[in-house]
């Protein structure tokens, strides 16, 4: 009766790791998740500048050492003297979720993380999953021009 006992602790012991690594295998494949740099602003919520495509220059370069600094050199000036700045990226995976990720000023941003360039997407995915594809159809372009989304209103952050 001890053996089988003991079979049965090992058993249940064995099952709850297996379910704890499940559940904390998850976050780490969201993580290693790739992104397309949707809009960057760098400042604060009522002064900041629009760091999109600096950022993605600096992310398509590698950084230094696979990583962007963010402060006031790297991201194209000081939009808020003497006040506490952050990045904030909006960017979409290949399954069009949206997220937004913030970084302090002094922080950095890993270039691995973000996918910047067409040709690096596509290499990955059909041409229907780009970012800026909605509904496997071609967006319409016009001079150059994009349409990634609108406001109507007052709003304090343009990404809530």
């Amino acid at each position: 009766m001890k053996f089988t006992r003991r079979s049965a602790s090992f058993l249940m012991a064995a099952c709850l790791l297996t379910l704890v690594a499940a559940i904390f295998s998850r976050p780490a494949a969201a993580q290693d998740e790739r992104w397309w740099i949707v809009r960057a602003d760098y400042g604060t919520v009522s002064q900041h500048n629009d760091v999109t495509d600096l950022l993605r220059d600096l992310i398509a370069r590698g950084g230094v050492n696979g990583r962007v600094t963010v402060n006031n050199q790297t991201m194209g000036g000081d939009p808020a003297v003497g006040a506490n700045k952050k990045l904030r990226i909006l960017a979409r995976n290949a399954r069009s979720e949206q997220r937004e990720f913030d970084f302090r000023e002094d922080s950095y941003v890993p270039a691995d993380m973000f996918i910047v360039r067409r040709d690096d997407w596509d290499r990955g995915h059909d041409r229907d999953d780009h970012p800026h594809n909605y509904g496997g159809r071609e967006q319409q372009e016009s001079n150059g021009l994009q349409i990634l989304r609108a406001f109507y209103g007052v709003q304090e952050e343009p990404w809530k």
